[in-house]
C-alpha cells in the first residue's frame, strides 16, 4: 500500500493506494470523489459536513473508514460510538464500496464482550444489528483492521 497525497488534490486512488484525508485541504477532493463515483455519503450530512478519516482501494474495494480511539466510557465516548454505528449503517449502489467503523483502545472490548451490561449491552446489539442490515460493512478493532489492510482485500 503506498499513501497518496494525490488525493487532496484529485479525489482519486489508484489501487494499492490510501489517504489519510485533511479536513482542510481535502475536502474538496472528497467531494470530488463522492460526486464522480456517485457516492451519497449520507454520514457527512449528519455529522456537519465531516469527511472520512481513511479510504483505500484494495483490489477495486473502495473501503471508507472511520477512526476512533476511546479507552474509557462516558457520555462523549458514548458520542463517538454512536457516531461509529451510524457510519456503518451506509450503504451505497455500488457493491465495491465499502464502510468500516475502526474502534480502537478498551471499549472494543468492553462493547464486543458477551456479558456486556448497560450501554454497552446496546450498543452492542446496535452494532451487530447493523452488520446484520449492512453486512457489506465492517466493525473492527486493531487486530481486524491489521487483517484487512495486509489482506489487501475486505474479505476477512
Amino acid at each position: 500500500l503506498v499513501a497518496s497525497n494525490s488525493f487532496a488534490r484529485t479525489g482519486m486512488l489508484a489501487d494499492g493506494e490510501f489517504a489519510f484525508p485533511d479536513e482542510r485541504t481535502a475536502r474538496s477532493g472528497f467531494k470530488e470523489f463522492v460526486r464522480r463515483e456517485r457516492i451519497r455519503f449520507l454520514w457527512s450530512r449528519d455529522h456537519n459536513g465531516k469527511i472520512p478519516d481513511l479510504i483505500v482501494n484494495l483490489n477495486g474495494i473502495v473501503l471508507i473508514a472511520e477512526h476512533k480511539h476511546i479507552k474509557e466510557g462516558g457520555g462523549g465516548q458514548d458520542k463517538q460510538i454512536v457516531e461509529l454505528i451510524e457510519f456503518i449503517r451506509q450503504n451505497e449502489s455500488r457493491a465495491d464500496i465499502r464502510y468500516m467503523a475502526f474502534l480502537d483502545g478498551i471499549m472494543f472490548n468492553r462493547l464486543m464482550v458477551r456479558h456486556a451490561q448497560g450501554i454497552a449491552e446496546k450498543q452492542r446489539a446496535r452494532i451487530y444489528k447493523s452488520l446484520e442490515e449492512y453486512p457489506e460493512n465492517y466493525f473492527v478493532n486493531t487486530a481486524g483492521f491489521k487483517s484487512v489492510i495486509q489482506s489487501g482485500t475486505t474479505t476477512i
